[in-house]
């Protein structure tokens, strides 16, 4: 019979939109984990993350279905941010959120060269994020991190893009 590893079947779940079996990343999540349901890119990238931002090797992983490339942030040999941006959401940005219930956190969120205010949904304890844009209906951004508190989260976990300006700017 084969071992579980909640790493690789946690991020299975993110990539195929099932938000129901997504519950954070472990805290031993490595990249081994990741290649295990995802194909590695060529080459890494440094990218800040958390708050204060910290300096991270980021990597790249292709999965079936996504547009994008799955990004994964280290900390040393340790997984502590996994993102898919844009996610298929096949129904609606309501179903496809729906799983995780009323989120702990609604945080402001750059994107592009804007603040979305409140856009950023977190659940800390459950380790996941979903960045949605609900006046157009679009989920921007999801994530999983390793589960702990918001304080937790915003200080090891969270991206914060550099370029942003008020709406209305």
């Amino acid at each position: 019979m084969a071992r579980s590893n909640p790493c690789a079947d946690t991020i299975a779940a993110l990539v195929a939109g099932d938000l129901g079996r997504v519950h954070g990343l472990p805290a031993t999540c490595t990249l081994a984990d990741i290649a295990a349901v995802l194909s590695p890119l060529d080459g890494e990238g440094v990218a800040e993350l958390g708050e204060p931002p910290a300096s991270r090797r980021i990597r790249y992983f292709r999965a079936p279905g996504l547009a994008q490339p799955v990004q994964a942030w280290l900390d040393g040999d340790r997984v502590v941010l996994v993102n898919v941006e844009r996610p298929p959401t096949p129904h609606s940005w309501q179903t496809y959120v729906a799983p995780l219930g009323p989120p702990e956190a609604r945080l402001d969120v750059a994107w592009s060269v804007l603040v979305l205010p409140g856009a950023e949904w977190v659940w800390p304890a459950r380790g996941v994020l979903v960045v949605v844009k609900d006046n157009v209906g679009a989920v921007l951004r999801t994530g999983l991190f390793v589960p702990g508190t918001l304080a937790e989260y915003r200080r090891a976990a969270r991206y914060v893009e550099d370029e942003r300006q008020e709406p209305g700017d």
